[in-house]
């Protein structure tokens, strides 16, 4: 996809490896939303990455993405993920927007769309 878009439309392009407790380059609060559609999932968007996606987002920024369920029946996926999530949102990191349940995602098997604000008051390591 980098390499079929137009000239110009990204005004910085980072090529990263995110997780396992890897930081990345981009600067804290350098985004108003992250938005990830189909890629949080073992062995692509791991749930250990998403601390750092959150990092990068500005405090009252967005963070969306869907999850199906036979993601979490994946190396205890699900229950990384739910923990992780649970824990910002407790600390008042993060808070919910949205968490929907939805029908007939990938695999014709439902899931759950989440829609997370990113506190402007607290940061991440908080967490």
């Amino acid at each position: 996809m980098v390499k079929m878009q137009p000239d110009g439309i990204y005004g910085k392009l980072y090529r990263e490896f995110i997780g396992n407790n890897n930081p990345s380059s981009i600067p804290t609060g350098s985004y108003d939303c992250a938005v990830i559609g189909a890629g949080v999932c073992s062995g692509h968007i791991e749930a250990d990455a998403l601390p750092e996606i959150f990092r990068v987002v500005k405090p009252g920024g967005v963070i969306t993405f869907n999850v199906g369920d036979y993601r979490f029946r994946e190396k205890q996926f699900g229950l990384v993920l739910e923990t992780m999530l649970q824990r910002y949102l407790e600390n008042g990191v993060l808070e919910t927007v949205i968490k929907q349940r939805t029908i007939y995602m990938y695999n014709c098997d439902d899931g759950n769309v989440y829609i997370l604000k990113k506190s402007s008051s607290k940061i991440i390591s908080e967490a």
